[in-house]
């Protein structure tokens, strides 16, 4: 868990390979933890004062880890190929690659805008809160992702800042002796 101010960067200039960086950083800029995506799909955690460091590649319970970065920045996923398989006004559940995933809907104004406010599959589960935006969309400013692995990562966006060149070297993962 993560309990600290985080630097997050996504990169999404390639499609099928976006990357991710979230850094838990100290007062004094000590980064105690990190989670890191790269391009080749395989997913990084780094805990600086526990020093243990695990990998997880391709997926992480049941998402593909391409999708991750859509997650942290509030962005749900959705496929062409998945099935809508049962929907009511608040909700829908979608048959996908790899199983169903519920979707839990908010409405805002005056009815007319839904926004995504929870989703839930077997393995995961993501809360999407306090949403802000413009008249043609909504982005929560928190998310709070939860895995049965024990997994659990929440982002509080204080801000962001769109079309940023992002440095290459962002997204590696630092050497380490643990």
């Amino acid at each position: 868990s993560i309990s600290f101010p985080a630097e997050v960067a996504v990169d999404r200039s390639v499609a099928d390979k976006p990357q991710l960086r979230l850094a838990a950083e100290g007062p004094m800029g000590i980064t105690y933890a990190l989670l890191v995506l790269n391009k080749n799909r395989v997913l990084t955690w780094v805990d600086f004062d526990k020093h243990t460091k695990s990998e997880i590649e391709k997926e992480w319970q049941g998402l593909p880890l391409e999708e991750l970065p859509e997650l942290i920045l509030g962005i749900a996923p959705q496929k062409d190929s998945w099935k809508v398989v049962a929907s009511d006004q608040d909700s829908f559940e979608v048959a996908s690659d790899f199983g169903k995933i519920w979707y839990g809907l908010k409405w805002f104004e005056d009815g007319s805008k839904p926004v995504i406010s929870e989703l839930k599959s077997e393995r995961y589960e993501v809360k999407f809160k306090d949403h802000v935006g413009a008249r043609e969309y909504y982005l929560p400013r928190e998310i709070e992702i939860k895995g049965k692995d024990g997994l659990y990562v929440r982002v509080n966006w204080r801000e962001r800042k769109w079309n940023q060149k992002v440095p290459a070297a962002a997204f590696e993962v630092p050497k380490t002796e643990f």
